[in-house]
């Protein structure tokens, strides 16, 4: 028979039991929480620690970045159109078929130079000197004795290089009266001009752009290599540059290759045959900066410098 005293021992014994448990339980469980904490905080003590070097590491690398970008900006800055051409003067003399963005792209750099720009002379289809006809109209204008396709040449290249490139010393050549040849020739539908500037023309010197294409090759030969030709003839050459504008999307060299191949024009007229990329850009305000030396840009890194007149 159980008795009292077995009851009570008893009774101790499960309350031992279970306060040794409780007992070896939290010792347990908080040394376990104490190293997984402890273990947390070097593990975030490492995190910081790889976070300060790569910060250290970053800031290392926006600072040699930085470097990097002002050393850019210097050399690009001197490429750059803002501040070139100071006090110089320019016209685009150009097919009227070349009338679309990318010829009104030269336009545009121009105007973010310290330059002035004075506008487009458009040669018009009418002004064919195969053409009788035309040939009547020029010379009738120009005064000219003689209506040949070499007097009408030569009398009209002269005038329009005078009145372009050596306004001052036009002034009583001609015989022509008052009224500047340019005018004369706009007023009878041979050229047109696109600007605000049209009383000026003929009353200043200009620099001049002879834009083409290969299309405009019948106009080529009998316009703009003479006209290149006489303002070298008349000691202007390191005014012009000579500029070839794509056809239908493609780019080639054929008018400017006219006068690379030409010994006295290759010499004396800087050819440009891709303005349209960053590079050709590059390389016409240089040759434009950099008249009288003569540039021929051909699709490189670098143009080629032919000399200086």
């Amino acid at each position: 028979m159980i008795n009292l005293r077995y009851h009570i021992v008893s009774i101790v014994a499960v309350f031992l039991a279970l306060g040794i448990g409780l007992a070896l339980g939290s010792t347990f469980v908080d040394s376990f929480l104490v190293n997984e904490l402890e273990d947390q905080v070097n593990e975030f003590g490492l995190e910081k620690a790889l976070a300060i070097e790569e910060k250290l590491d970053a800031e290392e690398m926006v600072f040699e970045i930085n470097t990097e970008l002002d050393e850019i900006k210097a050399v690009v800055s001197k490429t750059l159109p803002e501040g070139k051409l100071d006090g110089s003067s320019w016209m685009i003399l150009a097919p009227e078929s070349l009338k679309n963005s990318e010829i009104f792209d030269l336009e545009m750099l121009l105007s973010r130079t310290s330059s002035e720009f004075y506008g487009f002379l458009w040669v018009n289809e009418s002004l064919d000197l195969s053409d009788l006809k035309a040939r009547n109209l020029v010379a009738s204008e120009l005064r000219l004795s003689s209506n040949s396709l070499a007097a009408v040449t030569k009398g009209l290249t002269f005038f329009i290089a005078k009145s372009l490139l050596d306004a001052e010393n036009i002034e009583g050549v001609t015989g022509l009266g008052s009224e500047p040849i340019i005018t004369q020739l706009l007023r009878a539908g041979l050229l047109t001009y696109q600007g605000s500037k049209e009383s000026q023309i003929g009353n200043l010197d200009l620099g001049l752009l002879v834009v083409s294409d290969a299309a405009n090759n019948a106009l080529n030969q009998s316009l703009f290599l003479p006209l290149l030709k006489k303002i070298v003839d008349e000691g202007l050459a390191g005014s012009t540059v000579a500029i070839e504008m794509p056809t239908e999307g493609d780019l080639t060299d054929d008018f400017v290759k006219e006068v690379r191949s030409d010994p006295l024009l290759g010499s004396s007229v800087s050819t440009v045959n891709d303005s349209s990329s960053f590079m050709g850009q590059i390389v016409l305000l240089s040759s434009l900066e950099n008249l009288p030396v003569v540039m021929h840009y051909d699709q490189k890194l670098f143009p080629d410098t032919v000399g200086s007149k």
